[in-house]
């Protein structure tokens, strides 16, 4: 018994690090969506001012299509960070064989300290904390997930939105 309780702390520490690890990737894709979206918001408001000075109507057309471009990549950054934990909602509880206790919307459902407390001791008591911090990696990990795939998308429509306004500038220097 003693060898099992020292198996299933070691397993709880991988898997703590597990969870550190998906949090700061959680972290970094929350970094690059507001960078992108600072980004394409100076860059429209430059374009904004770009639209008032030129009357080439090929210049203005790029430059729309860019913008609109843009426009779907900041789209798809606010989308990344408001995910939809879909299965990982949990409903309000006061036990913890309902809902992993570890999960901050669960743990936040409980009206005080002491009443998560116990519900936190008795989960511990039960060797069920690893299958906690299992059932809390996975949520966390489609958040992660999701906030990388609405990345690679605003990325993908700010890229060509960002050539097609250096091409409308280029035209307008050329015409």
């Amino acid at each position: 018994m003693h060898g099992e309780s020292a198996a299933d702390d070691h397993l709880g520490e991988k898997l703590q690090k597990v969870l550190d690890y998906v949090y700061t990737q959680q972290q970094k894709g929350e970094t690059k969506h507001a960078g992108l979206l600072a980004f394409n918001g100076v860059l429209i408001s430059a374009l904004l001012k770009y639209f008032q000075t030129t009357d080439c109507i090929w210049v203005n057309i790029l430059a729309i299509a860019g913008v609109v471009c843009i426009l779907v990549g900041v789209f798809f950054s606010v989308w990344g960070f408001y995910p939809n934990l879909g299965s990982a909602r949990r409903r309000q509880t006061d036990t913890a064989e309902e809902a992993p206790i570890i999960f901050f919307g669960s743990a936040a459902k409980y009206i005080c300290g002491e009443g998560f407390l116990n519900a936190f001791d008795s989960l511990c008591a039960a060797d069920e904390y690893n299958l906690d911090l299992a059932t809390q990696i996975v949520y966390n990990s489609k958040i992660a997930n999701h906030k990388f795939i609405t990345f690679r998308k605003a990325l993908w429509f700010t890229i060509p939105g960002l050539c097609l306004i250096i091409a409308s500038f280029v035209f307008n220097l050329l015409s």
